[in-house]
């Protein structure tokens, strides 16, 4: 009876082994549908901050598996189709995703392209230019309305 309790354990555990070698995970694309990603290639694109926790994203030719909508440009009349290897890349937000880098990257180009343009206004300025020194994104303090002298006090007081 022990033999066979082995067996069967033995058995089990190899079950197991062969179900968690194949999972998915699931990915979105950044403006696109939803991928199935074998566990196996790795941790899936995603994060916060200078550093993904994952770099993995959809390959050339896989098939979204949910989200998928005719109004991407991924779809093809039934399903949509990864047209490239998506690369894994960090939005303006910080945030970590896959996109396209097929020409159409869902917008992000522009995000970058905004972000430089603001950096470079910003650098453009020296310490000289503004009165907060290298605060340059200080607002300025709030400006009183009504002016006043000290003469006006002493008389607005005694009245």
């Amino acid at each position: 009876m022990s033999l066979s309790s082995c067996n069967l354990a033995i058995i089990l555990a190899s079950l197991m082994t062969i179900g968690l070698v194949g999972a998915d995970l699931n990915v979105t694309v950044h403006f696109d549908a939803t991928y199935a990603i074998d566990s196996s290639r790795g941790p899936i694109c995603s994060g916060e901050g200078a550093e993904p926790n994952g770099i993995v994203c959809p390959l050339k030719d896989d098939v979204a598996t949910a989200d998928c909508h005719p109004s991407y440009s991924t779809y093809n009349g039934t399903d949509c189709i990864a047209p490239a290897d998506a690369k894994c890349v960090v939005g303006s937000d910080s945030l970590w995703r896959c996109v396209f880098s097929d020409g159409d990257n869902n917008g992000l180009d522009a995000d970058v392209e905004d972000l430089t343009s603001t950096l470079t206004i910003a650098s453009d300025q020296t310490l000289e230019d503004s009165p907060w020194g290298d605060l340059p994104w200080r607002a300025p303090p709030p400006a009183d309305p009504v002016s006043t002298t000290a003469e006006e006090h002493v008389a607005i007081a005694v009245a």
